[in-house]
């Protein structure tokens, strides 16, 4: 069960991260128990599924380790986000409080922080290198199994992953909101950044159907 549970766990990052990356608790719990079924069928694991499937007890627990990767894989990239506010936004310890409340409300003012040049006027959306190298240093800075997993599946970046590490960005700046950095006060959950990555995915599929370049 544990290896298969390794697996199932690569699948499900995956699938969040590049499918659907806040999915409520009901849908989570589905799309685990859905995985988990399929890399059983595709191992050949008769026994192990049936057992899934007989014991609650073990589905069960199956299901909320699965689970646990939703939070765990935003935590990951929000802190790769936080590193990027310093490289590529340029917001660091060394700014004064109300310097930097103000750096954080102009990049967020209008999404400013997903064009190439936030300083500017709107031109370049999603092409901040920020979001590339977020996805980069999460995915592809050195090959494992979600990569390879990526790589099996989509063909070109799937929208979702771009619309997370936008989200990721946003999340970040909130860590700085009143010009102090208070990360343990905003957790990357649900509640708060649902809306703004499905708006940010809604805002991808617009620009894609115009033909428009995205990412740099």
């Amino acid at each position: 069960m544990k290896a298969l549970t390794r697996v199932a766990k690569v699948c499900f990052r995956v699938h969040i991260a590049a499918k659907n990356g806040f999915p409520d608790s009901t849908e989570s719990a589905s799309i685990a128990r859905k995985i988990f079924k399929e890399v059983c069928d595709e191992r050949n694991a008769v026994e192990e599924q049936e057992l899934f499937e007989e014991d609650k007890h073990i589905a069960k627990s199956i299901i909320k380790i699965l689970m646990q990767c939703r939070s765990n894989l935003r935590s990951e990239l929000k802190k790769i986000a936080q590193g990027a506010l310093s490289s590529e936004f340029k917001i660091s310890f060394q700014m004064g409080q109300l310097e930097l409340a103000d750096r954080v409300a102009k990049l967020k003012h209008k999404n400013s922080y997903i064009y190439l040049d936030p300083n500017s006027s709107p031109g370049g959306v999603y092409r901040h290198p920020a979001i590339r190298a977020i996805i980069s240093q999460q995915w592809f800075a050195k090959q494992n199994s979600e990569t390879d997993e990526l790589i099996s599946q989509f063909d070109t970046m799937p929208l979702p992953i771009i619309a997370l590490a936008c989200t990721a960005i946003y999340a970040a700046l909130w860590d700085w909101e009143q010009g102090k950095f208070l990360p343990k006060l905003n957790p990357f959950e649900d509640q708060k950044y649902s809306d703004t990555y499905h708006a940010h995915l809604a805002t991808l599929e617009a620009v894609k159907s115009k033909g428009e370049q995205m990412m740099t």
